[in-house]
């Protein structure tokens, strides 16, 4: 288990890393370490720091990394349903722009004569560059494991994530007992590592 500087908590597992909490430049304390960038990130009830000032869904950069330099490697993020509606709208916006762009030209002056051809612009860059052919889209880089109404996920079958706040063995070995009475004790002490309904 590697407690990260800038905050979240990687755990080592079969499937590989994962982590729990997602703050500004995680990907600078996961990208030297065993494992390297997690492809697994819990993202955590309390998102928002207000009093630090510390978003802790810090997604863009973790999925940047999974797809380009990985190489198409999709960031798998666990989270409510609710959470997983507000990461597809802001990635939607961060990945390829507004949807409606209808009011696009309201942002500049009246006859104004250099207003940049912004669909086209969108629609030139939002291309994978591993399949040209294929449009980019917000499923191309993510996939979601989402909570039940109980707040347990299950991850590949391997790992269930559940309420008690900490990560439960399903198969003998994936972490072993030594580790789990420590990450009980931690989670439950980080108010941003706790879930929610």
């Amino acid at each position: 288990m590697i407690e990260l500087p800038k905050g979240g908590l990687v755990i080592r597992t079969l499937l590989g890393n994962l982590q729990f909490g997602m703050p500004p430049e995680t990907v600078k304390d996961t990208f030297l370490i065993e494992g390297g960038v997690p492809e697994y990130y819990i993202i955590p009830s309390q998102k928002f720091d207000w009093q630090d000032g510390i978003n802790f869904m810090e997604f863009e950069f973790p999925v940047y990394c999974n797809f380009f330099i990985k190489k198409k490697v999709k960031t798998k993020l666990i989270c409510t349903p609710e959470t997983k509606k507000k990461i597809e709208i802001i990635f939607q916006e961060t990945l390829l722009g507004p949807e409606d762009l209808s009011k696009f030209s309201n942002d500049f002056w009246e006859n104004y004569k250099g207003i940049p051809q912004i669909e086209k612009e969108l629609k030139h860059f939002a291309v994978n560059p591993f399949d040209p052919s294929q449009k980019l889209s917000v499923d191309l880089f993510i996939e979601f494991i989402l909570f039940d109404k109980k707040m347990k996920a299950e991850i590949n079958g391997e790992i269930e994530v559940n309420e008690e706040e900490y990560l439960e063995m399903v198969k003998e070995g994936l972490i072993g007992p030594e580790n789990m009475d420590h990450v009980k004790r931690r989670f439950t002490k980080k108010k941003y590592l706790k879930f929610s309904r």
